[in-house]
């Protein structure tokens, strides 16, 4: 989406510029927490309030379609990377992205087993009360 678009959509649906910043940074940066892109543009230093504040902001109604309208955007240029990327990795990390989105991740198998391990040590009655004493409080947490 252009920036002219962009604007135009942020300003059809009310979004106040530093709302759209916040926004911006949210869909630009996935990795970024909501609340650190909240702080980036607001005045606000405390984190308490920036949290509340920031899920407040991406839960309008508003802000959804905004953030939507981008998403769109991005499924249509991995399609195309998908179809039209000259490099051959391009394309082929595209085409995995659609099946992922579209068919889930593929699921990995894991195995694991378990083995008993029985010791038998000579000790004392005493040493032997402590030690079962010491396994039966272990196992009861």
């Amino acid at each position: 989406m252009s920036k002219l678009d962009s604007a135009a959509l942020a300003k059809s649906l009310k979004l106040r510029p530093k709302s759209v910043k916040t926004l911006d940074e949210i869909i630009n940066n996935p990795k970024i927490a909501q609340v650190d892109a909240y702080l980036m543009h607001h005045k606000t230093t405390n984190r308490p309030t920036a949290r509340s504040k920031a899920a407040q902001l991406v839960a309008k109604d508003s802000a959804k379609v905004y953030m939507n309208a981008h998403a769109a955007l991005a499924k249509t240029n991995i399609v195309h990377m998908a179809v039209l990327a000259k490099n051959e990795s391009v394309r082929l990390k595209a085409n995995q992205d659609i099946l992922d989105r579209n068919e889930g991740k593929p699921t990995i198998k894991t195995e694991s087993t378990t083995q008993n391990l029985n010791v038998n040590i000579e000790a004392s009655d005493e040493l032997k009360q402590q030690f079962t004493e010491f396994l039966r409080q272990k196992t009861q947490k």
